[in-house]
């Protein structure tokens, strides 16, 4: 499933460190890039069967990293996100528990987008037993990267216990199951990050330097970094 790119406008950038309660289920069928367009990226001579799989390595440990960079799902996959509470508007100070409009939600905005589509929703009851919330109590909508779950008309989220992470929301989040789905410019910077570490392999491997995202690649990745409010 495809799901194509759009521009988000916001005003605090949603990078770097992985958010917490966010976890991945099953990994990506496939990667955005192959080894064989690094090796045509950097120009290198053919590479032995070792070189291949320490190559193959890089992609992964690469789109892995821009994934946390950007949090965004580049290939197909499932996730999931934990919270201790349902999201309402008490959190913000506006409303009491005991007010009418309490369990008017604000939207669940998975952490790795683009969403594709929610598998399932639990929670721990009272008595400390996980329970799964009936689909036909939420709404998902994919009308942006980000898509949204929110209540339906009329419903309300069951009682939750409050522990941490008890309520686990699973989804598949992805551009598409193709690498072709991939906007070019991140698969650029992915082949750009993969030709630097492989250039400074060495170096990586040993441990005197840090692998991280070259600056050329950053520049490519820019325009793709979530930006949301907070």
């Amino acid at each position: 499933m495809a799901v194509t790119p759009s521009t988000i406008t916001a005003v605090a950038v949603a990078g770097g460190s992985p958010p917490p309660g966010s976890s991945v289920i099953s990994g990506p069928a496939v990667e955005p890039v192959l080894y064989t367009a690094v090796v045509a990226h950097s120009r290198l001579p053919t590479p032995t069967p070792g070189e291949i799989t320490q190559i193959n390595l890089m992609i992964t440990a690469a789109r892995e990293k821009v994934e946390e960079t950007l949090w965004r799902t580049l290939i197909t996959q499932s996730r999931r996100q934990a919270m201790d509470h349902w999201p309402h508007r008490s959190w913000h100070g506006s409303l009491r528990p005991d007010d009418p409009d309490f369990h008017n939600p604000n939207p669940i905005e998975p952490d790795y987008p683009p969403l594709q589509s929610v598998d399932s929703i639990t929670y721990l009851d009272t008595a400390g037993d996980r329970q799964t919330v009936d689909s036909s109590i939420y709404d998902v909508t994919r009308l942006d990267l980000y898509g949204r779950i929110t209540l339906a008309d009329g419903q309300v989220w069951p009682t939750n216990r409050g522990d941490a992470e008890s309520i686990q929301i699973n989804y598949v989040a992805g551009y598409g199951d193709a690498a072709s789905n991939v906007p070019a410019m991140i698969r650029l910077a992915l082949l750009q990050i993969v030709a630097n570490w492989w250039e400074f392999r060495e170096e990586i491997i040993t441990g005197t330097i840090v692998a991280k995202i070259p600056d050329v690649a950053m520049a490519a990745l820019n325009p793709f970094i979530a930006r949301r409010l907070v």
